[in-house]
């Protein structure tokens, strides 16, 4: 392996955090032979961009867990690239990857954001979908300068938790966050045109079942037991990432959508390839259940 090769090095410092990934790119490098993704890159302007950024990282004095991290940014953002050129995907032709007269290139500007971002990064399952989100950046046009830095700052700002709670809003079916009905009385009172005149103990339940329940709803449940979640939900809604149809709905989270922002986030960084066990960790907290009356 040669010592001045930039790529070889940071994809080596990734490894223990990138695994197969990196695995993959340095028998290419150490074979002599094209691999299963550095091939595919191989003579692009996406290569020259990664070397000159990260020759620029590799001289700061990092330590070494940083170094690592910022090495499996490199890794899953190469990883991405390759596959993308390998299904046919164009790397884009605009100016992107263009020095200008009064500024850097703005491929470079964005990788260095990824790096830095990656390598302070104590969320280390965010450091895949961070370099998944530069290599979509990479071959979408639609995500110009502005855009771009703005998507990196945004997902830079939200917890791990908050990138799954996108992909699960992605799509309330397939998480099972569904509604289930709810006698018209009860809602009205969650609705508060009965607030000050009902008592919820002495509500009469079409349904015998439900006299044996409490009529919190699921998010004020969720308030009480996991305020930190409803917390990170709420900032969100206030980053515009998701909406809500019915926020005042008594049962469930089945209302909540993503905005366009949250479609970016959600695409561009894949977090459809967030492990099924973290997204079922955080599903299951806002699935409806019905509560007994011991948890007011």
């Amino acid at each position: 392996m040669k010592k001045d090769d930039i790529i070889e090095y940071f994809v080596a410092r990734g490894a223990e955090i990138a695994g197969t990934a990196s695995t993959g790119l340095l028998s290419g490098i150490v074979d002599g032979a094209p691999g299963i993704f550095l091939g595919a890159i191989h003579g692009t302007l996406i290569t020259e961009v990664f070397k000159k950024v990260g020759k620029e990282l590799r001289s700061r004095a990092v330590g070494d867990r940083e170094m690592m991290r910022a090495g499996a940014a490199f890794t899953f953002a190469l990883e991405k690239i390759s596959s993308k050129i390998e299904a046919g995907e164009q790397v884009r032709s605009d100016d992107f990857f263009e020095d200008l007269e009064y500024s850097r290139s703005a491929s470079t500007e964005i990788l260095e954001a990824i790096l830095q971002f990656s390598q302070n990064e104590y969320e280390e399952m965010k450091v895949r979908h961070l370099g998944y989100l530069l290599g979509s950046i990479y071959f979408d046009t639609s995500i110009d300068r502005g855009r771009a830095n703005f998507l990196v700052r945004l997902a830079e700002r939200l917890s791990f938790r908050q990138l799954c709670l996108i992909q699960i809003f992605s799509n309330t079916e397939k998480y099972q966050l569904f509604e289930k009905y709810v006698p018209p009385v009860i809602n009205d009172w969650f609705q508060g045109r009965y607030l000050q005149t009902i008592n919820p103990h002495n509500l009469i339940y079409p349904s015998k079942s439900y006299a044996m329940y409490s009529v919190l709803s699921d998010r004020k449940m969720l308030l009480i037991h996991k305020p930190d979640l409803e917390i990170e939900i709420n900032e969100l809604k206030s980053l515009s990432v998701i909406d809500d149809e019915h926020p005042h709905s008594p049962v469930g989270y089945s209302s909540v959508k993503l905005s366009s922002i949250g479609s970016w986030l959600n695409t561009t960084m894949y977090l459809d390839q967030i492990e099924g066990e973290e997204l079922e960790k955080i599903s299951s907290l806002l699935r409806y259940k019905e509560q007994p009356y011991s948890s007011f």
